[in-house]
Formats: structure tokens, sequence, C-alpha cells
């Protein structure tokens, strides 16, 4: 059951979606919305969260995160098998 998001709420489901593809794209949509709506750009959020999250290695996280042209984020993530990136 979909519930119609008011205002800049996101949109959340009772129970498990049918279609989760569909969910997806509805939160994204929704998230696209909300930082449109606060007159910011999707690299002015990236930009604020790396300040926040990892003031100290700003330049690693930012060659990690690539912003692809239809506006979609990719994360590289490093393997927790292999260590890598593995914090102390």
């Amino acid at each position: 059951m979909t519930t119609t998001p008011t205002g800049h709420e996101l949109p959340h489901w009772e129970d498990p979606p049918a279609d989760v593809a569909d969910a997806v794209r509805q939160v994204k949509a929704a998230i696209r919305t909300q930082i449109e709506a606060s007159g910011r750009t999707i690299d002015d959020v990236l930009a604020e969260l790396e300040e926040r999250y990892f003031p100290k290695d700003r330049k690693a996280v930012s060659d990690d995160i690539t912003i692809r042209e239809t506006g979609e984020i990719e994360i590289e993530r490093p393997d927790p098998k292999s260590g890598a990136g593995a914090s102390p």
C-alpha cells in the first residue's frame, strides 16, 4: 500500500512494495524534489554531507562519489573482504 506524500515527505509503504524498482524511482524523485525545493543542487548537498561526515578526508570521498549525467549518484565502496578502506 502506497501512502501519497504531502508536502516534502518521502513516499512510504506499510507493506513491502510489489514493484521495488518503481518504489526506488519514487523515493529518488521525492529526494530530488526536496533538494530542488531547498534551492540547493545535488553537488551542494553532497558537499555538505562530505564536510559534515568526512571533513579530514574530503578529497578521498569526492574521488569515490560520482554523479552521472542522469543525476544518479554512484558511490564506490571498498570490498569489505579485502580490508581495503577499513576504519581502524
